[in-house]
């Protein structure tokens, strides 16, 4: 039965209960979403579970609720990274990890700076909880490159809360060192604000440049899913001072980490060295596909984990590229969304499927390809 209008008279409006910033929030831009045989728009793992892995998967107990706060496996990661168990949360991946940060520390009102061009879930989230935002943005032309004091200079001006930045970045692939985090970090600490790092792909990058964020002001933010070819099974983790951490345990939903997800992360660390083999032959296919397709003529911007930044070129060049792109069994990550028309984020995939885009590449490369690049930035 449909209430008549007499019987709605009086009523508040449902539209009145929901939360203001959920009525214009929009869905953000992923990769992942085409159905195409050759798809390099994801950036994981591209190699087959382990089968230990799977096993402990399958092994994994379903007749009871799994640990609510997966004490082994926290246990295991305090221990990889030196920290005190207290201080690691568990978290549905590291979009649960970002949603959890910015409603736990973020009130209406409050700065919010994000350092981009850079993954989307920062400002979604953070304008979720009614933050203002303000954006750092580097160029292509300085080759994505961060000016840390023009940054510096930046944080002192807004005094933000948080200060997001995913570190190697996603898409522009540029890493910070450890000196530059903790300059920012004691910049952020001065008017006593977070500084959130994003560090989802830093086990792709080189042993000898991986690191993990520590500050007494520094939230970090973990994946075991694109390292530990896990994305279906949603495992990350946040690691925080001992009062953060505990304020963000108390706003995760109980049992937020399924039994299979807590026993794939411990076979999964128990197999570390088979995965770190994985890391750098990752590393090595990107380094070639990136100097195949520079050698092609496009505009490269090297990574240091496993993707990197293609340019296709402007105007009609760009217009070709995306509609033959369209048209073929390739996906590319698209980089439009990140306000960067005619970049492509490129994730490396097996060596045969690398092969099919370099493939692709070379039928598009054309003879105008030396015309229309961008300046290159060089390896650090």
């Amino acid at each position: 039965m449909v209430p008549d209008a007499k019987h709605q008279a009086g009523k508040p409006e449902q539209a009145a209960l929901i939360r203001p910033e959920l009525l214009t929030s929009q869905r953000v831009v992923h990769g992942g979403r085409e159905a195409k045989p050759f798809d390099f728009s994801v950036c994981l793992n591209p190699y087959p579970l382990p089968d230990s892995v799977a096993t402990a998967i399958a092994a994994a107990p379903m007749e009871r609720y799994p640990d609510t706060r997966g004490q082994k496996l926290t246990g295991e990661l305090a221990m990889l990274h030196g920290c005190d168990p207290e201080r690691l949360l568990l978290t549905n991946g590291v979009s649960q990890a970002i949603f959890l940060t910015a409603f736990g520390l973020l009130e209406r009102g409050r700065n919010v700076l994000i350092i981009g061009p850079t993954y989307e879930e920062y400002a979604k989230n953070s304008a979720l909880m009614g933050a203002r935002l303000s954006i750092f943005r580097a160029q292509p032309q300085e080759g994505f490159t961060l000016s840390i004091p023009s940054l510096i200079r930046t944080i002192g001006e807004l005094k933000p809360a948080l200060t997001w930045i995913c570190n190697p970045n996603n898409p522009t692939g540029l890493l910070l060192d450890k000196r530059d985090i903790e300059e920012l970090a004691d910049s952020c600490s001065s008017y006593g604000g977070l500084l959130v790092v994003d560090e989802a792909y830093m086990n792709f990058v080189d042993e000898n440049r991986r690191y993990c964020a520590e500050a007494k002001n520094v939230v970090v933010l973990r994946s075991m899913t694109k390292d530990f070819a896990l994305p279906g099974l949603r495992l990350g983790y946040i690691i925080a001072p001992h009062r953060i951490a505990r304020a963000l345990s108390a706003a995760c939903p109980e049992w937020s980490i399924n039994a299979p997800a807590l026993a794939a992360g411990l076979a999964a660390i128990r197999l570390r060295e088979a995965f770190e083999t994985q890391w750098q032959r990752l590393r090595l296919q990107r380094q070639s596909l990136e100097g195949a397709a520079a050698a092609l003529g496009y505009g490269i911007f090297p990574g240091t984990a496993n993707f990197f930044l293609l340019y296709s070129g402007a105007n009609a060049r760009a217009r070709r590229f995306r509609e033959h792109l369209a048209a073929s069994d390739i996906a590319l990550r698209d980089c439009t969304s990140f306000n960067l028309p005619g970049f492509y984020r490129i994730g490396i995939s097996s060596e045969e499927n690398n092969r099919q885009l370099l493939g692709f590449l070379a039928a598009e490369s054309g003879p105008t390809g030396q015309d229309e690049t961008t300046e290159r930035r060089e390896k650090t």
